[in-house]
């Protein structure tokens, strides 16, 4: 188990270390996907289904943006929005918001 995500872009292979990534959402290309890191955005091919599952920390919350529970700031149940720490909102599909609160619970308790 790799602590990084790979990312292929053209000609270019990239290693991204999971703790630098604060979320995946959907490109307005079609089936692309950009990748939020610490150090900037990178766009690629691929699939948000896959996405979710490459890492523990990752979550799905809507159809179109798969998160890092490590950055989550705040959620706003009422808009059913989160705020990532690097100020990126995101919204929460109806269904995603319960699941959600367990899942940043569990991975509070995972880190003391």
């Amino acid at each position: 188990d790799s602590p990084y995500f790979q990312l292929k872009t053209g000609e270019l292979i990239k290693n991204i270390s999971y703790e630098e990534i604060f979320l995946f959402t959907t490109s307005e290309q079609i089936h692309k996907i950009q990748l939020y890191t610490q150090n900037g955005i990178y766009e690629f091919y691929g699939k948000m289904k896959e996405i979710a599952n490459v890492n523990k920390n990752f979550y799905r919350c809507h159809k179109s943006y798969v998160i890092n529970l490590r950055y989550v700031q705040e959620i706003n149940k009422k808009e059913r929005t989160l705020k990532m720490s690097n100020g990126e909102i995101c919204p929460i599909s109806f269904r995603s918001m319960r699941e959600l609160q367990v899942k940043l619970s569990e991975f509070q308790i995972s880190q003391m």
